[in-house]
C-alpha cells in the first residue's frame, strides 16, 4: 500500500489554478505547485489543513491509500 496525493486532481475538479490554491491556502506558490504536481513528497500538517480548507475537503479526500502496482506512484 502507498499514499497518493490527489491535491492537483481535486484542485482541477474545483476549477482552481495553482495560484488560486496558493492564494486561498495562504502558502507560497512553490509549495502549492509542488503539492499540485505531486513533486512534493512531504507535507506539513498545518499546510495540509490550509489546503483542505481552501479546497473545502477533508484530508482523506486529497491523500488516499492505494495498492501499489503498475502506473501507481
Amino acid at each position: 500500500m502507498m499514499i497518493v496525493n490527489r491535491i492537483g486532481e481535486v484542485t482541477r475538479q474545483k476549477g482552481m489554478s495553482v495560484k488560486d490554491l496558493a492564494d486561498r491556502a495562504k502558502v507560497a506558490y512553490g509549495t502549492a505547485h509542488g503539492l499540485y504536481t505531486g513533486a512534493s513528497k512531504r507535507i506539513d500538517i498545518g499546510i495540509l489543513d490550509r489546503i483542505c480548507a481552501a479546497l473545502e475537503v477533508q484530508p482523506g479526500d486529497v491523500l488516499v491509500r492505494v495498492e501499489e502496482g503498475p502506473g501507481v506512484g
